[in-house]
C-alpha cells in the first residue's frame, strides 16, 4: 500500500512539522474490518452529519512526532491540525495503533505517521471482512458484488494472497538457501561416514589389541571420538559464524528485524554435533563388536 504525503502546518507562522502518509477518506469501520486498534478517543462521530468531515484520525508515531516538533502535551484528543491539500482545521477524535504500509522490505516500507480521514460516500475500493478465506468464498462474494454493482466490472482480491505475493522472491530466497544448507549437511554427513569407515579400517589391530587386553567398547568408541571431535567442533563453530553473518545480511533487507538470538545457533550447532555423535557412534561400536581375531588376521 503506498501513500501520498501531505505536511502538517502552523497557518499563523507558516512552519511546517512534518510529512505524513496521508490515507485519506476512509468509512466508519475501517478499524473494525482491519482489526486496528484504537488506543485513544474513538471512531469517526459519523451521527454528527457534516461535522464529521472535519475530523482526523491520526497514528500513535503521529502523536509523538508532534511532541516533539509542536509541543504537544496532554491529550491530543480535541485538537487542531492543519494538514496541507485539506481544507482545516481538522479535530483529532482518535488515536490507533501503528500500522505498516507497503511491504516489510527496507526500500519498500513507509515509516511516516498516518492519519486518516472520514467519507460517508463509498470509495473505489471496498473491504470485506471474511470468517473463511478460500477460493469457493472469493467466488461468492464476486457474484454478489457483481449483481448488485452491475454498471461496471469488479474484480475481488484476497489481502492475504497479495500481501503473500510481495514477499515471493523472497521466500525463493529462503527456500534456495535451505535446500543449499540441507545438501551441505548431507554431504559433509557422507564425507564424515567415509573417513570413520576408513579410519576404523586402518586401525583395525588397534582395535582389536585394545578388545584384547581388556578395553570397554566405550573406551574404544571414546578414543575415535575425540579424534572425530577435534575436526567436527571447529568446522560447525566456524559454520555458525558464517550463518550468523549471512543472516545478518538478510535481515537488512527488511525494515522490521527480529533478534538473533545465540540459542537459535546453538540449537542448530548442538543439533549437528549430536547427528555427528549418533553417527561415529554407531559405526565404531559396530567395529568393536566385531571378532578381534578376525581383524587381527587381515594384517
Amino acid at each position: 500500500m503506498k501513500c501520498s504525503g501531505n505536511n502538517v502546518y502552523d497557518p499563523q507562522s507558516g512552519k511546517e512539522y512534518m510529512n505524513i502518509a496521508d490515507m485519506y477518506d476512509v468509512g466508519s469501520d475501517y478499524h473494525k474490518v482491519f482489526s486496528i486498534p484504537v488506543l485513544e478517543g474513538s471512531t469517526f462521530t459519523t451521527e454528527l452529519g457534516d461535522s464529521a468531515s472535519q475530523e482526523v484520525m491520526v497514528s500513535r508515531n503521529f502523536i509523538k512526532q508532534m511532541e516533539k516538533l509542536a509541543g504537544w502535551t496532554g491529550s491530543p484528543v480535541g485538537k487542531q491540525v492543519f494538514i496541507t491539500e485539506h481544507q482545516g482545521p481538522y479535530t483529532i477524535c482518535g488515536i490507533y495503533e501503528e500500522i505498516h504500509l507497503g511491504s516489510q522490505v527496507a526500500e519498500d516500507f513507509d515509516e511516516r505517521p498516518t492519519v486518516m480521514f472520514y467519507n460517508r460516500h463509498p470509495n473505489h475500493l471496498l473491504y470485506i471482512r471474511l470468517k473463511e478465506m478460500g477460493p469457493a468464498q472469493i467466488k461468492e462474494v464476486q457474484d454478489i458484488v457483481s449483481r448488485t454493482m452491475p454498471s461496471q466490472e469488479k474484480h475481488v482480491y484476497s489481502l492475504d494472497l497479495e500481501m503473500t505475493n510481495q514477499y515471493n522472491m523472497l521466500l525463493h530466497v529462503r527456500n534456495s538457501i535451505l535446500f543449499v544448507g540441507l545438501c551441505i549437511l548431507v554431504i559433509a554427513l557422507i564425507g564424515l561416514i567415509a573417513y570413520i569407515r576408513d579410519e576404523v579400517n586402518r586401525r583395525r589391530s588397534e582395535i582389536a589389541i585394545r578388545i584384547i587386553h581388556g578395553a570397554q567398547v566405550k573406551d574404544v568408541q571414546l578414543i575415535f571420538l575425540k579424534d572425530i571431535l577435534k575436526i567436527a567442533i571447529p568446522a560447525v563453530l566456524t559454520g555458525s559464524i558464517f550463518a550468523i553473518i549471512i543472516s545478518t545480511r538478510l535481515l537488512e533487507l527488511f525494515a522490521t528485524k527480529i533478534s538473533l538470538t545465540w540459542y537459535l545457533f546453538g540449537g542448530c550447532v548442538l543439533a549437528v554435533l549430536i547427528i555427528i555423535f549418533a553417527i561415529s557412534c554407531s559405526m565404531i561400536l559396530k567395529a568393536a563388536h566385531s571378532n578381534p581375531i578376525n581383524n587381527l588376521r587381515t594384517e
